[in-house]
C-alpha cells in the first residue's frame, strides 16, 4: 500500500490528499456541468446585457453552498452528500427529498 492510499488503521480514515490533488478532484467533478454552464450564449437570450450580473450572483450562491458543505462536513462525518447532511440536520424526510432533488437536477442536465 502506498502512502497516498486511504486506510482505516487507527479507527478512522486518514487524510492523504494534497491540496493540488483535492483541487484536481474538484475540477474533475465540476467539468460536466461547467461545460454547459460556463457559456454565456445560452443565457444571453434570457437576461440580455445582465449576463455578468447573473454570473456574479451564481458565483456568490455557489460559494455560500460550498461554505455550508464545508461547515457540515466539519460537524457531521457522513458520506451521504446532500441526503446525509440534510437528513442529519433537518430529519430523514427532508433528507430523502433533498437526495431525490439532487438526482432530478443531475439527470436533467443535457449530455
Amino acid at each position: 500500500m502506498t502512502s497516498k492510499e486511504t486506510t482505516t488503521t487507527g479507527g478512522g480514515l486518514r487524510r492523504t490528499l494534497s491540496v493540488w490533488e483535492a483541487i484536481g478532484v474538484s475540477v474533475a467533478l465540476m467539468a460536466p456541468s461547467m461545460a454547459v454552464n460556463i457559456n454565456p450564449q445560452g443565457i444571453s437570450s434570457s437576461v440580455g446585457r445582465a449576463v455578468p450580473l447573473a454570473f456574479a450572483l451564481a458565483t456568490v450562491s455557489v460559494l455560500l453552498i460550498s461554505w455550508t458543505f464545508v461547515r457540515l462536513t466539519q460537524r457531521f462525518h457522513h458520506a451521504g452528500s446532500v441526503y446525509g447532511f440534510v437528513g442529519a440536520t433537518l430529519g430523514p424526510r427532508a433528507g430523502i427529498f433533498a437526495g431525490w432533488s439532487l438526482v432530478g437536477t443531475t439527470s436533467s442536465m443535457p449530455s
